[in-house]
């Protein structure tokens, strides 16, 4: 549980850079545990403003401590790099094949970075490889599609 002074997370709103960094130090600074919930929300903002530099500094760290094959970090890093155009062979495409697993969540998560791309072959292909994994699409995969 985060107190409300530390609602990185819940405000998908935050449009200021610097807000967001501030509220991410104040809680390195207070000793919080930085987890895959706190990641994953600073990665989601990032991906938004489309911040590819700082979102690799993140990736980084996600290496460093260890966070980099959490399934909800991965999900949101594939997100970040396909926002920023990072879709195919590149960095997305990495992230994605290191999951020890994947689930609905990590799959649309590539097939709508392909969409968003303009490579809606590639998103179908993708989609045809989800299903023959039995991996059952839901409302959000079906408008990456």
């Amino acid at each position: 549980f985060l107190p409300s002074e530390y609602s990185i997370g819940c405000h998908k709103g935050i449009t200021s850079l610097g807000l967001l960094l501030l509220q991410f130090d104040e809680m390195l600074k207070d000793g919080l545990k930085i987890d895959s919930f706190v990641v994953s929300s600073l990665l989601g903002v990032l991906s938004n403003l489309m911040y590819l530099e700082l979102g690799k500094q993140f990736h980084a760290q996600t290496i460093k401590t260890g966070l980099e094959f959490d399934l909800t970090i991965g999900s949101s890093l594939v997100t970040m790099y396909s926002k920023c155009g990072n879709t195919g062979d590149s960095d997305s495409q990495k992230v994605f094949d290191l999951l020890c697993a994947t689930n609905v969540v990590s799959w649309t998560a590539k097939i709508a970075g392909y969409a968003q791309n303009g490579q809606g072959l590639e998103a179908l292909q993708t989609f045809e490889q989800m299903l023959g994994k039995d991996i059952e699409p839901d409302a959000m995969t079906f408008v990456g599609v």
